[in-house]
């Protein structure tokens, strides 16, 4: 049987992981973090249960693989605006909404994987490492918002890592609101004492 090339074999794998992905999303739903076990999502991707440990250690490392999968969009489309033309200030309100768009596209798969305390302690590390490539990521528009004269001269990272956790704090309400709830004033509430401060004109 002739062997694969390594290019076949990197496709076959992300077809793999793909359906394993899929797999225990619909896990997730059907049983919550708490039922997520390597037999349920084994079955409901159609693959023996040897095999799924050919593609992830266990539970710890499979429920970070589906975090990962789903948060890597927001950061790849933050990038993408952060490389982009645009002004600064246009560049952070694009990315807020970039966050909370894709956020609200997954609310019931965020939510699932943040109501049990036994997952949130598995995913501590990635959400760790998640919120630190978006506090570098605003960092990035925030100086480049200083060196364009948009914003004052603050620290760009303590900027960013107080915007990323008035992010963080924002979406934690919104899920606890319910999807009945639009995150559009929160988004603009957040925007606006960023970009315009909380004082009136005449007390600036």
């Amino acid at each position: 049987m002739p062997r694969l090339s390594s290019a076949r074999k990197k496709l076959l794998t992300e077809m793999m992981k793909e359906a394993i992905y899929e797999a225990a999303v619909a896990v997730l739903a059907e049983h919550g973090a708490e039922g997520v076990t390597m037999d349920r999502v084994a079955a409901a991707a159609n693959l023996a249960k040897g095999s799924l440990y050919n593609y992830f250690r266990g539970k710890r490392d499979l429920l970070q693989f589906v975090h990962r999968k789903t948060v890597d969009p927001i950061v790849r489309a933050v990038d993408e605006m952060i490389r982009s033309d645009r002004p600064a200030a246009a560049k952070l309100e694009a990315s807020v909404h970039i966050v909370f768009g894709q956020l609200g596209r997954h609310r019931e798969l965020f939510t699932l994987l943040l109501e049990s305390g036994d997952a949130r302690v598995l995913l501590e590390d990635t959400r760790r490492t998640k919120r630190e490539v978006a506090v570098a990521q605003f960092a990035e528009i925030f100086r480049q918002g200083i060196e364009q004269g948009l914003f004052h001269s603050f620290d760009p990272m303590q900027l960013a890592q107080m915007f990323v956790g008035a992010m963080a704090e924002l979406w934690q309400r919104s899920l606890g609101a319910g999807r009945s709830q639009s995150a559009e004033p929160l988004i603009e509430t957040l925007l606006g004492v960023f970009l315009h401060g909380v004082a009136a004109g005449e007390s600036r």
